[in-house]
């Protein structure tokens, strides 16, 4: 479940994420209380403050949702408490139920469901702060349109005549996307604002005090499906550094495209009312709809061709084309092997001849031009196989050692005396190979009768044979 931006900004947590109902959770090295005793709570939120600045839109609750409570006695001993929602499911105001400590008098809550260290040294509880202990509230947030990832709609409340009044600690970016087939956005600052890690809270307004561990950078995608829907609106939530610095400066944000392009824009001061200005808790700043141009760009992979005489393809994908566009291939060197041919949609075409020697490569030059003069280029390697050469001589093993009692060491052929790439090994029995460099393509048990490949090397091989009536190696 999800807070919701337009009709409503719902909140919800699924229960199973968190600790479970009604479990008091000791956070000193004090005893926990003898006794727990049921507690009822209204909780409501404060619409001048988690309005998140547009027109005074509700915040609902809805079943399943979690809050926990921190409940303090005259004594200084600090506990915490899980309770869920009882009553008001669909409206600004409910009731939640758990359990508390029996003589705890002051009592704070937090949502989502946080644990607090109430002995954090960079805000103590004691001192008049909740300072998140674990379950980091990370940078990378996903959320759908129109809604904020429930992760960070963190807000806090100290009890008043028995009533939790939230407040929201998170500040909003909220954009519309200006691009297709966008799969994720980042945002960045060289200002005070951080988009993750641990909060500390101050008790008496929920403002930020600071944040441990701070990220400077955050992240959105989407929360189903593969892109953003051009058109529509999102957000992505930050916070302040601390209480006084909270100014956001050069904000840029990055486009990643589905084909995993990126491309950048800064926000101008002049395009905003809030750069160089201190957020506030509970506030959404519109950026409005950044748009990025995505430059083209080609794709391809390289190419590893056998020894023998053949014909293929280069497969290629010119991504965000433009319109007159035409892609060209040419070998960056003459070559007396390898033949360039037609360019077709998607694919160049080649030849080359039979490889009677060492293997060798070759660079085919992709270069797609646009808007007359302008172009993006693409290297791809053709390689080619050298010719399969016989060892000079066959190596052969019998032997009839039962079980795994015996090992062979065989001096595998060394590089000088093989011109191809590999040595091609077969076998009978049940062979193991331990080896330590350049392993076999199928590593430990090796099926009987199969076949299997190293690069030449000096280095020993070790072959294990499980057998009763022997078995043998050779290599060709």
């Amino acid at each position: 479940m999800a807070m919701k931006r337009n009709i409503f900004l719902a909140i919800a947590v699924v229960a199973a994420v968190f600790a479970s109902c009604n479990k008091e959770i000791n956070t000193t090295n004090e005893q926990a209380p003898v006794k727990l005793v049921p507690k009822t709570f209204t909780v409501s939120v404060d619409e001048t403050r988690t309005s998140l600045g547009e027109n005074g839109k509700s915040i609902i609750w809805e079943e399943g949702d979690v809050i926990r409570v921190i409940g303090a006695t005259a004594s200084g001993t600090v506990s915490q408490h899980v309770f869920t929602l009882a009553s008001g499911a669909g409206t600004g105001s409910a009731t939640f139920t758990g359990e508390v400590g029996e003589g705890e008098e002051t009592f704070y809550a937090i949502y989502p469901n946080y644990e607090i260290d109430p002995s954090n040294s960079k805000g103590t509880f004691a001192n008049g702060y909740l300072a998140m202990k674990s379950g980091d509230v990370a940078k990378a947030q996903s959320a759908d349109a129109g809604s904020i990832d429930k992760s960070h709609l963190v807000m806090t409340a100290a009890l008043e005549q028995d009533a939790f009044t939230f407040r929201h600690a998170a500040c909003f970016f909220k954009f519309t996307m200006g691009n297709d087939d966008i799969k994720e956005v980042a945002f960045e600052t060289t200002g005070d604002i951080r988009f993750g890690k641990r909060l500390i809270i101050r008790q008496e307004d929920g403002k930020i005090n600071g944040v441990e561990g701070a990220e400077s950078t955050g992240t959105l995608k989407p929360a189903t499906g593969t892109s953003f829907i051009k058109g529509k609106t999102y957000y992505i939530a930050f916070y302040p550094k601390s209480l006084s610095a909270r100014t956001i400066k050069n904000l840029k944000i990055t486009y990643t495209q589905l084909s995993g392009a990126t491309q950048s824009v800064s926000v101008p001061s002049t395009a905003t009312d809030f750069l160089q200005t201190a957020v506030v808790e509970g506030t959404i700043y519109n950026i409005g709809t950044p748009t990025v141009e995505f430059l083209p760009a080609i794709s391809a992979s390289n190419v590893i061709l056998g020894a023998d005489a053949t014909s293929g393809s280069i497969t290629y994908e010119v991504t965000n084309p433009v319109a007159g566009g035409v892609l060209t291939a040419e070998l960056s060197e003459s070559s007396d092997w390898l033949t360039v041919g037609e360019v077709s949609d998607g694919s160049v075409a080649f030849t080359c001849s039979a490889n009677t020697g060492d293997p060798r490569s070759a660079v085919v030059v992709l270069t797609y031009t646009y808007n007359t003069s302008e172009t993006a280029i693409k290297n791809v390697t053709v390689s080619q196989d050298g010719s399969s050469v016989s060892a000079s001589e066959d190596y052969s093993w019998d032997f009839s050692a039962e079980g795994w009692q015996a090992a062979l060491l065989a001096q595998a052929p060394s590089a000088k005396d093989n011109k191809a790439s590999n040595w091609t090994v077969s076998y009978s029995g049940l062979a193991y190979y331990a080896g330590t460099d350049d392993r076999w393509s199928v590593n430990g048990y090796i099926q009987p009768n199969g076949s299997g490949y190293y690069k030449p090397s000096s280095k020993r091989r070790y072959f294990l044979f499980s057998t009763n009536g022997g078995g043998y190696v050779y290599v060709t």
